[in-house]
């Protein structure tokens, strides 16, 4: 995995799904069910744990940026970002210059 965070979370979820397995299979021992029936349970605990530790490790994955070819003045195409394709470009004036503010502050 690239994302450390990502990983971390995974890596912690396996554990609890391990926790939660031998819990699971200790009470159910413990309270007198039949050693298959405690197994069953125990595994399906186990898998349910890891399926949401695994979501969970998936939604912190950040997709990676796109490039797009952007075709410049002089005929060149250049590789942008989005977050470059949708910044005003430097040739377009704006009304206010940037870091001026609307309204005084007190």
């Amino acid at each position: 995995m690239t994302n450390e965070k990502s990983a971390l979370v995974l890596n912690i979820a396996t554990r609890i799904s391990l926790v939660a397995f031998l819990s699971v299979l200790a009470v159910g021992l413990i309270n007198g069910a039949d050693p298959v029936t405690a197994t069953i349970r125990s595994v399906v605990a186990f898998v349910s744990f890891l399926i949401l530790g695994w979501g969970a490790s998936v939604l912190l994955v950040t997709p990676e940026m796109e490039e797009a070819e952007v075709e410049v003045e002089d005929g060149d195409t250049d590789t942008e970002t989005p977050a470059e394709q949708n910044a005003p470009s430097p040739a377009v004036g704006t009304a206010m210059p940037v870091g001026a503010m609307s309204a005084p502050q007190e």
